[in-house]
């Protein structure tokens, strides 16, 4: 799905580890920094763009990775969650596998 038809209070579905996740969409942010802790490290990414949504149950450790999907639609991955605030951060499926992103050749293929 086109990244630019996704709209404010679209609600998508998320099979995640813990459940299936409710998201709904409460921004669209570009230029968005977000700090990770990884092997004892502390790493901030800036994303152009991301879809920030509500969750209406917490995500947990392992969700991370999970689609983000509009019926059978990839809209995204779920990859980030602030649990103070119950929102959390997808990055478009279109930027995923897009080369010159993550320079990396990932591609799809039919069963």
């Amino acid at each position: 799905r086109n990244p630019s038809a996704i709209q404010l209070g679209d609600v998508f579905k998320i099979p995640a580890r813990s459940g299936v996740l409710t998201a709904t969409v409460m921004a669209l942010p570009r230029k968005y920094p977000v700090v990770v802790r990884c092997g004892g490290a502390v790493h901030e990414w800036l994303f152009k763009r991301l879809i920030e949504y509500d969750l209406a149950s917490d995500s947990i450790p392992g969700d991370s990775g999970s689609p983000v999907l509009d019926g059978n639609i990839l809209i995204g991955m779920h990859f980030y969650y602030l649990a103070e605030e119950g929102r959390g951060f997808a990055m478009f499926a279109a930027d995923i596998f897009d080369q010159t992103v993550f320079e990396r050749n990932i591609d799809l293929f039919p069963d």
